[in-house]
Order: structure tokens, then sequence, then C-alpha cells
């Protein structure tokens, strides 16, 4: 037993980025983004958002709420390891879009990151049709977070007198991240999307003993969605570009290029996605019925990592709820 919870602690610091990298990588958030291979800075339509893109709030048009569970690298002997997520966010007309969230990382009773956000976001279209009389065909969307992140430890009588841990097992912060996002209808009814992200902006400190500041993140991404093709509706495509400001002299090794499709069928009942990142690809499937004003939609995604070997892949389920 002291000999699984060294090795998971081990395993955790390889898996999120050595020593003072560790804490609050990006390991993706939501089933429906992670079918996408994480493709969502330019989609961002729904609660999801607030961890892609916070300015996507303002695309809502009633009350969205998402919970999602992930068992991470499952099959991987000695490992628990697992991610939760729960979301709400409502609109209000003529201020703007507003979103409380909770996410969680965890390996069973040896390490734990929690992030706590309260989001706000807004559309810019009232101040664009002041600018162009004539009137506009886009729109902007701007949104931000404020986060509280806290992680910690979970000690035994073998790390308890560690040094590492004298001031304590544990350490918080705020850190912050602000949103852009562009929307534009085409002649045909299609929409092109563009958006940025910047999060983590003041690399907040969460070293227990040394520094240990939570990098800062930029994500670029466009998408193109499609009204119809084929048999298939809302088709949508995207594309991101992820940069993570760790010390990693290989700059190479601080980007992520994420590739993602999603499609609808069976009248909107049935979507279906697949993506691709340099840490894997992924698949996903979703399930959706409305009733009235209400909708409710249960998403599922697969994640294959290629940096890990001898597991069984992530799998993500989520419940989304919203009312219009």
């Amino acid at each position: 037993m002291k000999n699984r919870r060294i090795f998971v602690l081990i395993f955790i610091l390889l898996v999120c980025g050595a020593e003072a990298r560790s804490a609050f990588k990006d390991t993706g958030w939501g089933a429906r983004p992670a079918g996408m291979g994480g493709a969502y800075a330019a989609v961002s339509d729904d609660s999801n958002a607030v961890f892609y893109n916070p300015s996507g709030l303002a695309l809502l048009n009633g009350f969205d709420s998402s919970y999602m569970y992930s068992d991470l690298y499952s099959g991987t002997d000695g490992l628990d390891m697992g991610q939760y997520f729960a979301s709400a966010a409502y609109p209000v007309e003529r201020i703007g879009s507003f979103g409380i969230s909770w996410g969680r990382f965890s390996s069973a009773d040896e390490y734990s990151e929690d992030t706590a956000v309260l989001s706000c976001a807004r559309s810019l279209y009232d101040l664009l049709e002041m600018i162009y009389p004539e009137g506009t065909t886009y729109d902007i969307l701007l949104g931000a977070n404020i986060k509280y992140l806290q992680h910690g430890y979970v000690l035994d009588e073998r790390t308890e007198d560690d040094p590492v841990f004298a001031d304590g097992d544990s350490k918080s912060a705020v850190a912050y991240d602000l949103g852009i996002m562009s929307v534009v209808p085409l002649m045909n009814m299609d929409t092109v999307s563009v958006g940025l992200a910047l999060n983590n902006i003041n690399q907040p400190d969460v070293g227990l003993k040394s520094r240990d500041r939570v990098p800062a993140e930029v994500r670029v991404g466009a998408s193109y969605k499609m009204l119809e093709l084929g048999g298939a509706r809302d088709v949508l495509a995207a594309l991101d570009v992820s940069y993570r400001d760790s010390n990693n002299e290989k700059v190479l090794d601080n980007i992520n290029i994420h590739c993602g499709t999603e499609a609808w069928f069976m009248k909107n009942l049935m979507g279906v996605r697949a993506g691709v990142n340099y840490n894997g690809f992924s698949s996903g499937l979703s399930v959706k019925k409305d009733i009235s004003r209400y909708c409710l939609c249960l998403d599922y995604a697969f994640v294959w990592t290629f940096r890990i070997k001898d597991n069984s892949g992530s799998h993500r389920i989520a419940l989304s709820f919203r009312y219009f």
C-alpha cells in the first residue's frame, strides 16, 4: 500500500508535467469538447465554455447546465484517477450571461485539484448596431473568469515528514481568464467563428515550499458550421492551437494542435464526434431529447492517449440540461 501511494504520486507528476509545472495542467473538461479533441475555443456555445472560452456563454439563449464524470487512463494498474465537473450558466437579457462552475481532478486518496469558477460574458451586438446604423451581420462576444484554485496531497507516515510539506499539504490561489469570440453568419446560413482565450493570466503561485506558478495558456481557434450536409445537420469542423507557457526550453513541446468535428442525425436526436491532438485521439456520441422548452442530453467521449501505455483509454460521460 505504501509503495502504491509513492508510485501514484510519481505517476501524477509524470502525467501532469514534472515538478514545478505539475499543478492544474489542462487535461480537458466536458464530454462534448473532449470528443472533438479539445477544439472548442471557437465553438463554446454551452456551459462547457467556462474552461475553453468564457465569451461563448454569451451565445446561450436560456439556462444551461452540465455534469460530467471521467475515468482517466482506465485499466492502468494501481491507479484510480478521475475528473468531476459541474457547471451552470444563465443569460440575463440586456446585461449578459453569468455562470458558476466547479471542476475536480483526483487520484484516489493521494492528490486532488479543485477549481471553482465565476464567469460572465456579453455580446457587443447592440454596440455594433450603434456603430453601423444600417445593421451588422456579425457579433463580437467578450467573457471573463475568476478562478479559485486549490490542490493538496494526502500524507502518510512516509511522506508527512518530507520538508516539502513542512508548511502544509495544500495551497490555494486565484487566477483570471479572458476570452473573445467573433461569430459571422454567411449567406447560405452557415456560420464562421473565431475565438481567443487567455487563461491563468496572472500565473498564480501554488507552490507548497518553492515557487510553483500555474502556467499561462493561450488558445486560438476557428470553426465552420454547416446547417446541412447530406443527411447530417449542424455539421461542425473546428481547429484550435494552444500554447502553455511552461519553462520547457523546447517551445514545440508547449504547443498543441486540436482538430475536431461534430454532426447531428435523426432530426438532431443523435450526435457523433471525432477529434485528435498531439496527446491522442477521441470520439464521442450524444443522445438528445427536446421536450417543449426543455432539452436533456447525454454525452459520451472516449479518449485514447499516445503518451501512456497499458491502459484502455479515458472515458467521459456528461449529462446536460437546458431550458429555453
